[in-house]
Protein backbone atom coordinates (compact mmCIF):
# COMPACT_ATOMS: atom_id res chain seq x y z
CA UNK A 1 0.00 0.00 0.00
CA UNK A 2 2.96 2.32 0.59
CA UNK A 3 3.95 1.77 -3.03
CA UNK A 4 0.47 2.58 -4.25
CA UNK A 5 0.35 5.74 -2.15
CA UNK A 6 3.74 6.87 -3.47
CA UNK A 7 2.63 6.29 -7.05
CA UNK A 8 -0.48 8.46 -6.54
CA UNK A 9 1.55 11.44 -5.31
CA UNK A 10 3.70 11.76 -8.44
CA UNK A 11 3.33 12.13 -12.18
CA UNK A 12 5.47 9.81 -14.29
CA UNK A 13 6.12 12.47 -16.92
CA UNK A 14 7.68 14.68 -14.21
CA UNK A 15 10.00 11.91 -13.01
CA UNK A 16 13.62 13.08 -12.94
CA UNK A 17 16.04 10.44 -11.69
CA UNK A 18 19.15 8.52 -12.63
CA UNK A 19 17.33 5.37 -11.53
CA UNK A 20 14.08 3.91 -12.77
CA UNK A 21 10.38 3.69 -11.99
CA UNK A 22 7.95 0.91 -12.90
CA UNK A 23 4.21 1.35 -13.34
CA UNK A 24 2.01 -1.77 -13.13
CA UNK A 25 -1.63 -2.20 -13.92
CA UNK A 26 -3.64 -5.43 -14.19
CA UNK A 27 -2.04 -6.56 -17.46
CA UNK A 28 0.88 -4.29 -18.32
CA UNK A 29 4.22 -3.27 -16.86
CA UNK A 30 5.93 -0.04 -17.97
CA UNK A 31 9.41 1.00 -16.93
CA UNK A 32 10.68 4.58 -17.03
CA UNK A 33 14.31 5.66 -16.87
CA UNK A 34 17.18 6.20 -19.33
CA UNK A 35 15.46 3.62 -21.53
CA UNK A 36 11.72 2.99 -21.37
CA UNK A 37 9.78 -0.06 -22.49
CA UNK A 38 6.46 -1.76 -21.95
CA UNK A 39 5.49 -5.41 -21.57
CA UNK A 40 2.17 -7.21 -21.46
CA UNK A 41 1.64 -10.44 -19.55
CA UNK A 42 2.45 -8.92 -16.16
CA UNK A 43 -0.02 -8.67 -13.29
CA UNK A 44 -0.23 -6.58 -10.15
CA UNK A 45 -2.57 -6.87 -7.17
CA UNK A 46 -2.90 -6.26 -3.40
CA UNK A 47 -3.90 -8.86 -0.82
CA UNK A 48 -4.26 -7.93 2.86
CA UNK A 49 -2.20 -4.78 2.31
CA UNK A 50 0.61 -6.78 0.66
CA UNK A 51 1.64 -5.93 -2.91
CA UNK A 52 2.06 -8.91 -5.28
CA UNK A 53 3.48 -8.95 -8.80
CA UNK A 54 3.54 -11.58 -11.53
CA UNK A 55 6.11 -10.89 -14.22
CA UNK A 56 9.24 -12.20 -15.98
CA UNK A 57 12.52 -13.18 -14.36
CA UNK A 58 15.85 -14.78 -15.30
CA UNK A 59 19.06 -16.08 -13.67
CA UNK A 60 22.53 -16.24 -15.26
CA UNK A 61 24.00 -19.25 -16.99
CA UNK A 62 27.17 -19.68 -14.93
CA UNK A 63 28.86 -21.81 -17.60
CA UNK A 64 28.74 -18.93 -20.11
CA UNK A 65 30.37 -16.36 -17.82
CA UNK A 66 34.01 -15.88 -16.79
CA UNK A 67 34.79 -17.36 -13.37
CA UNK A 68 34.94 -14.01 -11.56
CA UNK A 69 31.57 -12.93 -12.99
CA UNK A 70 29.98 -16.36 -12.50
CA UNK A 71 30.91 -16.22 -8.81
CA UNK A 72 29.52 -12.70 -8.37
CA UNK A 73 26.22 -13.29 -10.22
CA UNK A 74 25.60 -16.97 -9.35
CA UNK A 75 21.89 -17.69 -8.64
CA UNK A 76 21.00 -13.99 -8.62
CA UNK A 77 17.37 -13.65 -9.69
CA UNK A 78 16.73 -10.59 -11.87
CA UNK A 79 13.73 -8.94 -13.51
CA UNK A 80 13.84 -5.89 -15.81
CA UNK A 81 10.96 -4.40 -13.82
CA UNK A 82 11.87 -5.32 -10.23
CA UNK A 83 15.67 -5.67 -10.62
CA UNK A 84 17.21 -8.17 -8.17
CA UNK A 85 14.85 -10.30 -6.08
CA UNK A 86 15.29 -12.28 -2.91
CA UNK A 87 14.72 -16.00 -3.50
CA UNK A 88 15.43 -17.52 -0.06
CA UNK A 89 14.09 -20.96 -0.95
CA UNK A 90 15.72 -20.92 -4.41
CA UNK A 91 12.34 -21.64 -6.00
CA UNK A 92 13.36 -20.24 -9.38
CA UNK A 93 16.71 -22.04 -9.47
CA UNK A 94 14.95 -25.37 -8.83
CA UNK A 95 12.65 -25.04 -11.86
CA UNK A 96 14.61 -23.10 -14.50
CA UNK A 97 18.11 -23.39 -15.94
CA UNK A 98 20.34 -20.34 -16.22
CA UNK A 99 19.53 -18.08 -19.18
CA UNK A 100 15.91 -19.27 -19.39
CA UNK A 101 13.13 -16.70 -18.94
CA UNK A 102 10.36 -17.72 -16.55
CA UNK A 103 7.25 -16.34 -14.86
CA UNK A 104 7.09 -15.87 -11.12
CA UNK A 105 5.00 -14.38 -8.34
CA UNK A 106 6.68 -12.05 -5.86
CA UNK A 107 5.61 -9.97 -2.89
CA UNK A 108 6.85 -6.59 -1.74
CA UNK A 109 9.14 -7.42 1.19
CA UNK A 110 12.20 -5.10 1.45
CA UNK A 111 15.21 -6.59 3.21
CA UNK A 112 17.78 -3.84 2.77
CA UNK A 113 19.19 -5.32 -0.45
CA UNK A 114 16.12 -6.21 -2.52
CA UNK A 115 12.54 -4.96 -2.57
CA UNK A 116 10.66 -8.09 -3.64
CA UNK A 117 10.75 -11.74 -2.60
CA UNK A 118 9.92 -14.73 -4.81
CA UNK A 119 6.99 -16.69 -3.39
CA UNK A 120 5.93 -18.86 -6.34
CA UNK A 121 7.28 -19.94 -9.72
CA UNK A 122 5.00 -20.78 -12.65
CA UNK A 123 6.16 -23.77 -14.67
CA UNK A 124 4.46 -22.65 -17.88
CA UNK A 125 6.79 -22.12 -20.84
CA UNK A 126 7.47 -18.49 -21.75
CA UNK A 127 7.66 -17.66 -25.50
CA UNK A 128 11.10 -16.36 -26.47
CA UNK A 129 9.84 -14.05 -29.23
CA UNK A 130 8.31 -11.50 -26.83
CA UNK A 131 10.79 -11.65 -23.94
CA UNK A 132 14.10 -10.68 -25.51
CA UNK A 133 14.26 -7.55 -23.33
CA UNK A 134 14.45 -9.77 -20.22
CA UNK A 135 17.81 -11.09 -21.41
CA UNK A 136 19.35 -7.61 -21.38
CA UNK A 137 20.68 -8.33 -17.89
CA UNK A 138 23.45 -6.67 -15.85
CA UNK A 139 25.76 -9.65 -16.40
CA UNK A 140 25.10 -9.64 -20.16
CA UNK A 141 25.88 -5.92 -20.47
CA UNK A 142 29.03 -6.29 -18.40
CA UNK A 143 30.24 -9.29 -20.43
CA UNK A 144 29.67 -7.44 -23.72
CA UNK A 145 31.45 -4.35 -22.41
CA UNK A 146 34.48 -6.31 -21.24
CA UNK A 147 34.80 -8.04 -24.62
CA UNK A 148 34.29 -5.03 -26.88
CA UNK A 149 37.75 -5.18 -28.43
CA UNK A 150 37.27 -8.80 -29.50
CA UNK A 151 33.84 -7.90 -30.91
CA UNK A 152 35.18 -4.95 -32.90
CA UNK A 153 38.09 -6.93 -34.33
CA UNK A 154 36.16 -10.15 -34.97
CA UNK A 155 36.87 -11.42 -38.48
CA UNK A 156 38.85 -8.22 -39.08
CA UNK A 157 40.94 -9.77 -41.86
CA UNK A 158 37.81 -9.79 -44.02
CA UNK A 159 37.10 -6.06 -43.52
CA UNK A 160 38.36 -3.28 -45.75
CA UNK A 161 39.33 -1.27 -42.68
CA UNK A 162 42.25 -3.65 -42.08
CA UNK A 163 42.61 -5.47 -45.40
CA UNK A 164 42.39 -3.44 -48.61
CA UNK A 165 42.06 -6.64 -50.62
CA UNK A 166 39.03 -7.95 -48.72
CA UNK A 167 35.94 -8.69 -50.79
CA UNK A 168 32.84 -6.93 -49.44
CA UNK A 169 29.33 -7.38 -50.79
CA UNK A 170 28.06 -4.26 -52.55
CA UNK A 171 24.54 -5.25 -51.44
CA UNK A 172 25.32 -5.00 -47.72
CA UNK A 173 23.80 -2.09 -45.82
CA UNK A 174 26.34 -0.18 -43.73
CA UNK A 175 26.05 2.58 -41.15
CA UNK A 176 28.81 5.14 -40.73
CA UNK A 177 29.60 8.30 -38.78
CA UNK A 178 30.19 11.47 -40.77
CA UNK A 179 32.95 13.32 -38.91
CA UNK A 180 33.83 16.14 -41.35
CA UNK A 181 31.73 17.74 -44.06
CA UNK A 182 33.03 19.74 -47.03
CA UNK A 183 36.65 18.75 -46.60
CA UNK A 184 39.19 19.09 -49.41
CA UNK A 185 39.15 15.86 -51.41
CA UNK A 186 42.55 14.19 -51.04
CA UNK A 187 41.69 11.92 -53.97
CA UNK A 188 42.10 14.74 -56.49
CA UNK A 189 43.59 18.22 -56.84
CA UNK A 190 43.44 21.17 -59.18
CA UNK A 191 46.34 19.97 -61.33
CA UNK A 192 45.40 16.32 -61.69
CA UNK A 193 41.65 16.17 -61.25
CA UNK A 194 39.75 13.34 -62.90
CA UNK A 195 36.35 13.96 -64.42
CA UNK A 196 33.57 13.49 -61.90
CA UNK A 197 35.78 14.04 -58.86
CA UNK A 198 34.66 16.92 -56.65
CA UNK A 199 37.08 19.34 -55.02
CA UNK A 200 35.36 18.83 -51.64
CA UNK A 201 33.78 15.79 -50.05
CA UNK A 202 32.63 14.40 -46.70
CA UNK A 203 34.41 11.66 -44.76
CA UNK A 204 32.66 8.79 -42.97
CA UNK A 205 34.09 6.16 -40.62
CA UNK A 206 32.67 2.64 -40.59
CA UNK A 207 34.17 -0.10 -38.41
CA UNK A 208 34.23 -2.60 -41.29
CA UNK A 209 34.97 -0.28 -44.23
CA UNK A 210 37.21 2.21 -42.44
CA UNK A 211 37.35 5.86 -43.56
CA UNK A 212 35.23 5.93 -46.64
CA UNK A 213 34.07 9.37 -47.33
CA UNK A 214 34.17 12.17 -42.93
CA UNK A 215 31.75 12.68 -36.84
CA UNK A 216 30.80 15.56 -35.05
CA UNK A 217 31.04 15.11 -31.26
CA UNK A 218 29.27 11.87 -30.31
CA UNK A 219 28.51 10.32 -26.91
CA UNK A 220 30.02 6.86 -26.35
CA UNK A 221 30.57 4.70 -23.28
CA UNK A 222 32.92 2.03 -22.05
CA UNK A 223 33.57 -0.08 -18.94
CA UNK A 224 36.18 1.31 -16.57
CA UNK A 225 39.26 -0.85 -16.05
CA UNK A 226 41.90 0.76 -13.83
CA UNK A 227 44.85 -1.08 -15.36
CA UNK A 228 44.01 0.29 -18.82
CA UNK A 229 44.70 3.84 -17.63
CA UNK A 230 47.72 3.26 -15.39
CA UNK A 231 49.53 0.75 -13.22
CA UNK A 232 47.09 0.44 -10.26
CA UNK A 233 50.07 0.50 -7.87
CA UNK A 234 50.64 4.15 -8.85
CA UNK A 235 47.43 5.08 -7.06
CA UNK A 236 49.50 5.58 -3.89
CA UNK A 237 51.66 8.27 -5.54
CA UNK A 238 51.22 12.02 -5.43
CA UNK A 239 49.45 13.35 -8.53
CA UNK A 240 52.51 15.43 -9.53
CA UNK A 241 54.36 12.19 -10.21
CA UNK A 242 51.38 9.96 -10.89
CA UNK A 243 50.11 12.07 -13.79
CA UNK A 244 53.37 11.67 -15.69
CA UNK A 245 53.05 7.89 -15.40
CA UNK A 246 49.52 7.65 -16.84
CA UNK A 247 49.33 5.43 -19.92
CA UNK A 248 49.92 7.18 -23.25
CA UNK A 249 48.34 4.24 -25.05
CA UNK A 250 45.05 3.97 -23.12
CA UNK A 251 42.01 3.33 -25.29
CA UNK A 252 38.65 1.57 -25.47
CA UNK A 253 36.62 -0.05 -28.21
CA UNK A 254 33.21 0.99 -29.51
CA UNK A 255 31.02 -0.92 -31.97
CA UNK A 256 30.54 2.18 -34.16
CA UNK A 257 33.81 4.10 -33.73
CA UNK A 258 36.22 1.21 -33.31
CA UNK A 259 39.28 2.13 -31.24
CA UNK A 260 38.95 5.39 -29.28
CA UNK A 261 42.03 6.94 -27.66
CA UNK A 262 42.06 8.06 -23.99
CA UNK A 263 44.82 10.55 -23.31
CA UNK A 264 46.23 11.28 -19.81
CA UNK A 265 44.15 14.45 -19.34
CA UNK A 266 40.95 12.39 -19.58
CA UNK A 267 42.39 9.45 -17.63
CA UNK A 268 43.16 11.77 -14.72
CA UNK A 269 39.58 13.08 -14.61
CA UNK A 270 38.16 9.55 -14.63
CA UNK A 271 40.47 8.30 -11.89
CA UNK A 272 40.00 11.38 -9.68
CA UNK A 273 36.21 11.25 -9.83
CA UNK A 274 35.96 7.51 -9.14
CA UNK A 275 38.46 7.67 -6.26
CA UNK A 276 36.68 10.67 -4.75
CA UNK A 277 33.40 8.77 -4.93
CA UNK A 278 34.89 5.71 -3.21
CA UNK A 279 36.32 7.84 -0.39
CA UNK A 280 32.87 9.28 0.33
CA UNK A 281 31.21 5.86 0.57
CA UNK A 282 30.53 4.14 3.85
CA UNK A 283 32.66 1.10 4.64
CA UNK A 284 29.68 -1.19 3.96
CA UNK A 285 28.94 0.39 0.56
CA UNK A 286 32.64 0.44 -0.32
CA UNK A 287 32.93 -3.31 0.21
CA UNK A 288 29.63 -4.02 -1.55
CA UNK A 289 30.45 -1.93 -4.63
CA UNK A 290 34.18 -2.59 -5.02
CA UNK A 291 33.64 -5.27 -7.69
CA UNK A 292 30.68 -3.62 -9.45
CA UNK A 293 31.23 -2.65 -13.09
CA UNK A 294 31.53 1.10 -13.73
CA UNK A 295 30.49 2.81 -16.98
CA UNK A 296 32.31 5.91 -18.22
CA UNK A 297 30.43 8.09 -20.72
CA UNK A 298 32.57 10.42 -22.82
CA UNK A 299 32.13 12.73 -25.77
CA UNK A 300 34.35 11.51 -28.62
CA UNK A 301 35.77 13.64 -31.40
CA UNK A 302 37.84 13.03 -34.49
CA UNK A 303 41.58 12.86 -33.86
CA UNK A 304 43.50 15.71 -35.51
CA UNK A 305 45.80 13.07 -37.04
CA UNK A 306 42.90 10.90 -38.19
CA UNK A 307 44.38 10.10 -41.60
CA UNK A 308 47.81 9.11 -40.26
CA UNK A 309 46.14 7.08 -37.52
CA UNK A 310 43.91 5.27 -39.97
CA UNK A 311 46.94 4.18 -41.97
CA UNK A 312 48.12 2.18 -38.93
CA UNK A 313 44.64 1.27 -37.63
CA UNK A 314 43.93 -0.54 -35.29
CA UNK A 315 47.27 0.38 -33.66
CA UNK A 316 45.82 3.86 -33.17
CA UNK A 317 42.24 5.14 -33.28
CA UNK A 318 40.60 7.67 -35.58
CA UNK A 319 38.69 9.09 -32.59
CA UNK A 320 39.61 10.31 -29.11
CA UNK A 321 37.76 10.90 -25.84
CA UNK A 322 37.38 14.69 -25.63
CA UNK A 323 35.70 15.10 -22.22
CA UNK A 324 33.84 13.07 -19.59
CA UNK A 325 30.04 13.40 -19.68
CA UNK A 326 29.23 11.20 -16.65
CA UNK A 327 30.30 8.10 -14.69
CA UNK A 328 27.88 5.59 -13.17
CA UNK A 329 27.57 1.98 -12.06
CA UNK A 330 26.44 -0.41 -14.78
CA UNK A 331 24.04 -2.25 -12.50
CA UNK A 332 21.30 0.19 -11.45
CA UNK A 333 23.03 3.25 -13.03
CA UNK A 334 23.85 4.80 -9.64
CA UNK A 335 25.58 8.09 -10.44
CA UNK A 336 29.26 8.54 -9.56
CA UNK A 337 30.03 11.80 -11.37
CA UNK A 338 28.29 14.31 -13.60
CA UNK A 339 29.70 17.80 -14.25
Amino acid sequence: MKLAAARQTMRIKDLKSTGYCVEFDDTTAKTYGRSSFESTGSEFWVENDVVFVKTYVIIPNDLQLPKNMAKRFRSRVWSPFLKYLNDPKENFVDYFAGGVVGLFKAKYNPNGTTLFEVVEVYKEKVPSMSTGFVRCTPWTLEYVGRNMEATCLHDSKHTLALNQYAIVSDMACQIGNCFVAKHRNIGGNEEDKKQGINTYCSYIFNRELGVICWIYPIEVRFLFDHKDLENPENQKLDWMLRESLLSKKAHFWDCSLGRVEIYPRISKVILEKIESHHKNLSRVDRNKLKEEAIVVVVVARVHKNWLENFEIYPEHGVFLAHHVRRIHYLDGERLIFKP
